[in-house]
Order: C-alpha cells, then structure tokens, then sequence
C-alpha cells in the first residue's frame, strides 16, 4: 500500500488502518516491508531533522504508555534513511537505531513481541538480517492498536512524499 504525505501535513493518508484490521488480540508479531522513495527524502534545515518519525507497530493500552514501533528519518549528509526501534515502555520514550538504508530498495522490518520484550529485526531484499535490536518490556497486555506513517516530531512534512509499506 503506498503512503502519502502532503506538504505541511503530518498524517499519511490513506489511514493506515483502513487497509488492515486496526486492533489485534494477543499479537506476536508484526511485519512489513518498506521501500522509501527518492520523495521521502527531506532536508529541513534545522535540528527537527533529527527526529524520528513514524513507520508501523502496535500500542498496547493507553497513548504514550506500553508501544513498539519502527521509527525512521533521512541524513541528507550521508543521503541514508536510518530505521530505529521506537517504544514507549511504562510511558518513557526510547529509540535505538537499528541500521542504514538506501532509497529505492526493499526491506523487511519485523516487531516479534515476546513475554518480555520486542525483537526488532530488519532484512534487506536478499532475506539476509542486517539489523536488529532487542527491547525489554514489563506490561502483560494482550490487546493492540495499530499504529501507521506519521511525519513528526515537531514539524510538518516539508513536501508531499510518499511511501510503500506491505504486509
């Protein structure tokens, strides 16, 4: 499903939920693939270029509180999009950068929800793993809300862009 952001708009339509059932009983993991293109690319000048912005995951319970999702942003000095694992564990917000990718290129990115924690793991085209991370949680919650694209941090998309994400 292809993704757009419209300039000064921070919500991808369509809405992510749209396509896909919005809430999951017990889940144990979640994958899409992601290809950004060369519109996602943005430069905005400033320290918001350093934001991580919204790709995909699954909130448990209240907004804010038990959540893992990828997070991505673009380095206009290394022309790389970096994907990060994005969570909120007891309400405190964490990202840990998994790895580099290119535009124009296929990956996978999986969330495995576990007991207690999210595997975060990223695969290129080929089906090789080249990144992954591992995040601890403590919650017990058995229902999930989807989460889709979302461009923020604190400021708006800077032109209209668009993004693939499939199951």
């Amino acid at each position: 499903m292809i993704f757009h952001f419209k300039k000064a708009k921070y919500r991808a339509r369509p809405l992510y939920w749209l396509h896909w059932f919005p809430i999951l009983i017990n889940p144990r993991e979640i994958r899409r693939s992601v290809i950004f293109n060369y519109s996602t690319k943005y430069d905005l000048g400033n320290d918001d270029q350093y934001d991580v912005l919204k790709l995909f995951g699954l909130r448990f319970g209240r907004r804010r509180c038990d959540s893992a999702r990828f997070g991505w942003r673009f380095e206009p000095k290394v022309n790389k999009f970096f994907l990060y694992a994005y969570t909120y564990v007891n309400g405190i917000r964490d990202f840990e950068l998994i790895c580099e990718c290119l535009a124009n290129h296929k990956y996978v990115c999986e969330i495995i929800i576990r007991e207690s924690d999210y595997l975060f793991l990223v695969h290129n085209e080929k089906g090789s793993t080249i990144g992954k991370t591992l995040v601890l949680h403590d919650h017990k919650k058995k229902i999930a809300w989807l989460l889709g694209p979302y461009f923020g941090g604190t400021t708006a998309a800077p032109h209209d862009m668009t993004l693939t994400l499939k199951k």
